[in-house]
């Protein structure tokens, strides 16, 4: 017998503790290696690391919602803490609903809006910057 058939009888479904602490993490992680720099590095200025997230943005190397956590513009933590706590909502609605139920659609669209926001707000930032 293999371990994730016995696995999945003892979780029928994933404990939702598990899946929060997986996003949590997934996040730290997103934030540390999503810096191109050495790991003792501090921007000296609040308008450096603006500078450097835009950077990182405009090349795509990272996500919206990734430089909005870092915390470097604060203009837009308030549809970050949003998206997070939207984010944690869906987890929890896919560990009870499939992806075709109607409020994991509405999750998602407001998810999708919400990330849409998040991106236009940033873009405006960086044009400021630059």
């Amino acid at each position: 017998m293999r371990l994730s058939h016995k696995t999945d009888r003892m979780f029928p479904q994933k404990p939702r503790w598990l899946i929060i602490a997986t996003f949590s993490f997934s996040l730290a992680l997103a934030s540390c290696f999503g810096s191109t720099r050495p790991i003792g590095y501090v921007a000296r200025t609040q308008q450096e690391a603006q500078q450097a997230a835009c950077y990182k943005l405009r090349q795509r190397q990272v996500k919206a919602i990734d430089v909005a956590s870092l915390g470097v513009f604060p203009g837009v933590q308030t549809i970050t803490n949003e998206a997070q706590k939207l984010e944690i909502q869906l987890i929890e609605a896919k560990t009870k609903f499939i992806d075709t139920h109607p409020q994991i659609v509405s999750l998602k669209q407001r998810q999708a809006a919400l990330n849409t926001l998040l991106q236009q707000r940033l873009e405006g930032a960086c044009k400021v910057l630059n």
